[in-house]
């Protein structure tokens, strides 16, 4: 999992990430809450966005995180 930002030069770099054995919804759950308290984003996630695959894990715990966020899912290579 990894979080990316931007710098000064506009350019992205891995503002936070973990390795996980396993894809579960505690994990990502974990995860974005942990992300969500760094940043300080707003509860419901309202003026965020957050780009990601479909796994199921990772949507079920946005859907609980971040009800109100702007969320786009792609297939990421």
């Amino acid at each position: 999992m990894c979080a990316l930002d931007w710098d000064t030069n506009n350019q992205r770099y891995p503002a936070t990430w973990k390795w996980l054995r396993r894809r579960l919804e505690y994990s990502w759950t974990w995860f974005l809450g942990l992300l969500q308290k760094d940043l300080q984003v707003s509860i419901g996630g309202r003026g965020w966005v957050i780009v990601s695959d479909q796994q199921k894990g990772l949507l079920n715990a946005v859907a609980m995180l971040f009800p109100d966020i702007e969320h786009i899912m792609r297939h990421i290579f």
